[in-house]
């Protein structure tokens, strides 16, 4: 073999070897933002799944789970992209405005971060939530930091501290209670094993349009 013919098998040698490092480099790094924390989850359209599982995995709190999440979507909007409320909130995590210009953001990639976008919702509420429970834990309050945080998401965490925990019934007319109550006792339908049907990777595509955002 000529010397240009060896010179060019050394250069596509090198060119499968750094395609597989970068193939290996993006495969770890995709996995990281798609783990899931706390399982899988089920029982959920699917165009919501991969965005509940994203937001799980980006908490470090091991108590925000996919099926929590899942769970507060469903009592919030029931996954519906374009609810509404008489408050104001929008999407499926049901966002007034005010909360959504703090922690809103544009996590699908279409330019706009639209409380009405399932991606953008999911991953706010995601981020709401998990700041949350770290209020939570580290507030001194003896219950569980999911009820705490949902108790938070739902009334502000101005009443979880006011009242040393989940206000009772006789606030708000019992709304943020059984907000509470109902979500922590939903959340097991939407459990699913790690390496269950839900449990493989996906990814995230397009920018779709998805329930209400947070309630405040």
């Amino acid at each position: 073999m000529n010397t240009i013919g060896k010179g060019l098998l050394v250069l596509l040698g090198v060119a499968v070897l750094v395609g597989a490092l970068l193939a290996g480099a993006l495969s770890s790094t995709f996995a990281d933002t798609t783990d899931d924390q706390g399982g899988g989850v089920q029982g959920v359209p699917p165009e919501y799944e991969p965005w509940i599982r994203r937001a799980a995995a980006a908490c470090q709190h091991p108590e925000l789970t996919p099926a929590l999440l899942a769970a507060q979507i469903q009592q919030e909007s029931g996954f519906r992209a374009q609810a509404g409320s008489h408050a104001g909130a929008q999407g499926p995590a049901q966002f007034v405005p005010g909360t959504w210009a703090t922690w809103g953001r544009d996590a699908d990639g279409n330019g706009r971060a639209d409380p009405h976008d399932i991606g953008d919702a999911v991953t706010a509420q995601g981020r709401l939530m998990c700041s949350l429970i770290g209020q939570a834990k580290t507030s001194g309050l003896r219950d569980d930091p999911r009820r705490l945080a949902l108790a938070g998401y739902n009334a502000g965490w101005g009443a979880v501290q006011r009242f040393g925990g989940v206000p009772p019934v006789t606030f708000a007319g019992g709304e943020t209670y059984h907000y509470v109550r109902i979500i922590m006792a939903s959340m097991k339908r939407f459990e699913a094993a790690r390496d269950g049907g839900a449990g493989g990777a996906l990814s995230v595509r397009g920018s779709g349009r998805g329930p209400e955002a947070l309630r405040r």
